[in-house]
């Protein structure tokens, strides 16, 4: 009967490239963290800051500015287009600093132990 070999038996994987290694560490943090673009509720934070950088309305002042006006479903729908720009927006940004810090880590990874898991790998074909 053949026995399995244990992690320290196993040979070393082949070394992988910056790009690749910055896209499998994107992609093990995207696997981590919950939501399609940035973790649920991380809109709400920003619909205030959003709002000043335009000079628009939140969803909420739109709601009740409508309301009071007797215009309720125009500034409803004007305030989920806005509240999807803002969903955008900030998936778009938490994505990019996903990827930032994913550059940073390998590089750091790599400059500290050669690879950003710090397991020994060799040269690949």
């Amino acid at each position: 009967m053949a026995q399995s070999q244990t992690p320290q038996q196993q040979p070393p994987k082949p070394c992988q490239g910056f790009l690749a290694q910055v896209n499998q560490q994107f992609a093990d943090t995207n696997a981590t963290v919950p939501g399609a673009l940035a973790p649920p509720g991380m809109s709400l934070l920003t619909a205030r800051a959003l709002s000043n950088a335009t000079g628009l309305p939140t969803l909420g002042n739109i709601a009740i500015e409508s309301f009071q006006a007797g215009q309720l479903t125009l500034g409803v729908e004007f305030g989920v287009y806005l509240s999807g720009m803002n969903f955008v927006v900030t998936g778009a940004m938490f994505e990019a600093g996903l990827y930032a810090g994913s550059m940073a880590y390998t590089g750091y990874s790599r400059a500290m132990y050669g690879n950003p898991s710090g397991q020994s790998c060799v040269a690949g074909p």
